[in-house]
């Protein structure tokens, strides 16, 4: 029987041999009559290895086949794990990955549609399994390919993305992989527009048809790492963007931290906050003034004790705020000074302080904002202190 298996082996790797040798010269004749054998269903693990170990001379051909090919994959990956044979799925799952590594640049949008097809497709929306299959698949060859994606990343992102609010938690885990494997294609020269793409895509997955949000925390971002991806592109944003670009970074810094739980968001406050009040004391635009300060404000709503060691700077950052010569931003510098002071004992020190502008200030409305915000800090103070 030993023999017998180790002759069914060389056989097999003879075979492959001679077929390889052939396709080198000749794949654009052969791939016609081999694919569909090598494809058929159901997918043998001969025929995954086969596929895997001849990828890398497959031709530019190949780009024909990728739908079909992919699709028998996934269906036999999703079968094996119906079957509960963990061993069998990952060993498929592992031949398609290699296969889709090697391909060719000719190839990489008929991968990158099927794959996103598959997770985004709502008539097969009660199927993990192969939503799985697709985000890991996602993830590996964001990972491991060497081509170049600049056409096809933002369907590489969006279809993890869009995954964030799956109940299946092997889902959530690998599409945040997916999206860090996904971020790292991002050209410098581009973090605008994806950040811009960031923003819509968490926009379509948390608002209905009407527009309206009916999600308000994502679980895929309450993963370990989840937020780590997005947080490098977003600071580019808003230290290096132009006014425009400073803005969406600070408004999707904002929907980033009011979509996460705060334990999640917990190890990644000082990331976040430290360029936001860098950001908040220069002199922008009426609208880069509100996106920062309702981050920060959020960051305060969720993760106020944690924001302490910034409290100093903070309170600098709002004592000029309340200066601006806009209305809405005073207005949220107020409802930012009221939550800071939810967890700041040092109530007396910033009375003082609002007590001293506003004996100073000769402008009437922003003496009325000043008088809003002493009566906001005023309403932490200890009853009979």
């Amino acid at each position: 029987d030993d023999l017998d298996e180790k002759e069914e082996y060389i056989d097999s790797d003879l075979v492959l041999g001679g077929i390889r040798q052939i396709l080198k010269t000749h794949s654009r004749l052969v791939l016609p009559f081999l694919i569909p054998q090598l494809s058929a269903r159901p997918l043998s693990m001969f025929c995954a290895q086969a596929l895997s170990s001849l990828s890398q001379v497959l031709g530019n051909g190949f780009y024909r086949y990728i739908e079909d090919v992919t699709y028998a994959f996934i269906e036999t990956i999703e079968a094996e794990a119906e079957n509960g044979n963990t061993p069998r799925r990952n060993e498929f799952l592992d031949h398609a990955a290699q296969l889709n590594a090697n391909l060719n640049q000719d190839s990489v949008h008929a991968l990158v549609s099927t794959l996103c097809e598959v997770v985004q497709n709502p008539k097969i929306s009660d199927h993990a399994h192969d939503k799985l299959a697709a985000v890991e698949l996602i993830g590996s060859f964001c990972k491991d390919t060497k081509c170049d994606l600049q056409h096809s990343l933002e369907g590489l992102l969006q279809a993890p993305i869009s995954m964030l609010n799956h109940t299946e938690v092997a889902i959530l885990k690998h599409s945040v992989v997916a999206i860090a494997a996904g971020v790292k294609h991002i050209p410098k020269n581009k973090t605008s527009d994806y950040i811009r793409f960031l923003k819509e895509v968490i926009r379509e997955v948390t608002h209905d048809q009407n527009g309206d949000q009916y999600i308000f925390e994502l679980p895929g971002l309450n993963q370990r790492g989840a937020l780590r991806p997005f947080i490098p592109l977003l600071t580019e944003g808003l230290m290096k963007g132009n006014e425009k670009t400073k803005e969406l970074a600070a408004s999707t810094l904002g929907t980033l931290v009011s979509l996460t739980a705060p334990t999640a968001l917990n190890p990644y406050v000082m990331l976040i906050t430290g360029p936001l009040i860098r950001m908040a004391s220069e002199q922008f635009s009426e609208h880069v003034k509100l996106a920062i300060l309702k981050a920060l404000r959020l960051l305060l709503m969720k993760c106020g004790p944690r924001v302490k060691a910034f409290f100093s700077a903070l309170q600098t950052t709002f004592r000029k705020a309340l200066r601006h010569k806009s209305e809405a931003v005073r207005k949220e510098t107020i409802l930012g000074l009221d939550q800071m002071m939810r967890h700041n004992p040092r109530v007396d020190n910033v009375v003082q302080d609002l007590i001293t502008q506003v004996g100073k200030e000769e402008q009437a409305n922003v003496k009325a904002s000043l008088l809003d915000a002493l009566t906001a800090v005023l309403s932490h103070k200890p009853t009979g202190a």
